[in-house]
């Protein structure tokens, strides 16, 4: 699976911590706007080893889309360990 719901219980070295640590506050019942995040099996796949996008990807992505329901959007793009307690990016 390339999508994982911030509802859900999400691995850091697949998501970033970003993700992980939203995803732990959400569960904790902190206010965190509803979201998703796309796997760093994703980026292997789809833009390393040039794997053309898959039909279920796009469901997925169209699915989790819908599920929040908002007329805008708002991404975040950056590279697992980019920051870390030595440097931040």
């Amino acid at each position: 699976m390339y999508i994982s719901n911030l509802k859900k219980n999400i691995i850091e070295n697949e998501s970033g911590a970003k993700a992980y640590h939203l995803s732990k506050m959400m569960r904790a019942g902190y206010p965190v706007p509803e979201g998703f995040v796309i796997s760093t099996k994703a980026f292997e796949d789809f833009a390393v080893n040039k794997i053309a996008l898959t039909d279920e990807f796009l469901d997925q992505l169209q699915s989790e889309l819908n599920s929040i329901g908002a007329e805008k959007y708002m991404v975040r793009s950056s590279a697992v360990g980019e920051d870390s307690v030595d440097n931040s990016f």
